[in-house]
């Protein structure tokens, strides 16, 4: 029995430090809490709403952080999880104040970021033993481009069977100058045809063009899968040097329009 018992108080003795060990190594609460914010998944939110990236392709704003510590702390490292959001303090390096605040400067670089929700975070750190306050940057970005449908899947094809699709790209009316842009494929095999000129998008207000093509497979296609990148070239703004040839085209989108839509088109010819 007393063997028992001795194997017991060592057991127990053996969790208590472990206990003791694991609250040492976890980390304390933020030290820092965003004044006026929400609060979702353990984040701070900075919500931006929806954005207009040609209107505003760099996101400012000042938010202020509250020392909710008994004693003076100083910001220790700012750490952004993307390279397309960053900060800094408006006064670097002064120490808060218990129960004070400080103003952050939080940015969004929009240069990069494809349409869509964005959600980024950065982390504010005031030295060991604390959890860093997470700072969740998020807005919606208007889309300037949209292809409809955004990717095309033929399925499987009897061989030389053309198979035609439609599909219509739309496009912010402040990047086109002039004709609107052509429609380049990366493969052979896919043809892209226009179906008539670009035309104000109904509902638009004239603010967005749309054009309509029909996207085939070649007669020729070769046995097998066949998958094709579409997308706009030139891209918008930009003048058009004379393309070469097909692979040139699309080299040529590959380098310069990052930002825009692509749309696939898949087919499996039998």
């Amino acid at each position: 029995m007393r063997r028992t018992e001795r194997a017991l108080a060592a057991v127990l003795a053996a969790l208590s430090l472990l206990a003791g060990v694991a609250a040492l190594a976890a980390p304390g609460p933020p030290q820092l809490a965003l004044e006026g914010a929400s609060v979702s998944a353990g984040e701070a939110v900075v919500a931006f709403g929806k954005v207009d990236s040609l209107v505003s392709p760099v996101l400012t704003r000042e938010v202020r952080v509250r020392n909710l510590s008994g004693a003076p702390i100083t910001v220790s490292a700012i750490e952004p999880t993307c390279s397309c959001v960053s900060a800094e303090e408006a006064t670097p390096g002064k120490p808060i104040s218990p129960g004070g605040s400080a103003i952050l400067r939080v940015y969004i670089d929009l240069t990069h970021v494809p349409a869509g929700p964005l959600a980024k975070a950065i982390l504010v750190r005031t030295g060991e033993g604390y959890a860093p306050l997470r700072l969740s940057l998020q807005c919606q970005v208007d889309p300037l481009i949209a292809f409809s449908p955004p990717r095309l899947d033929f399925g499987d094809l009897p061989a030389g069977r053309p198979a035609p699709a439609r599909l219509r790209v739309t496009v912010d009316r402040r990047l086109v100058r002039g004709d609107f842009p052509a429609l380049a494929s990366s493969a052979s095999e896919v043809w892209v045809t226009p179906d008539g000129p670009a035309a104000p998008e109904s509902g638009s207000g004239g603010a967005r063009l749309t054009r309509s093509f029909t996207v085939r497979i070649a007669p020729g296609a070769r046995w097998g899968p066949t998958t094709a990148s579409l997308a706009l070239y030139p891209k918008p703004q930009d003048p058009a040097p004379p393309p070469e040839s097909r692979e040139a085209i699309f080299a040529q989108v590959e380098k310069t329009a990052y930002l825009w839509t692509h749309a696939d088109a898949v087919v499996y010819v039998r």
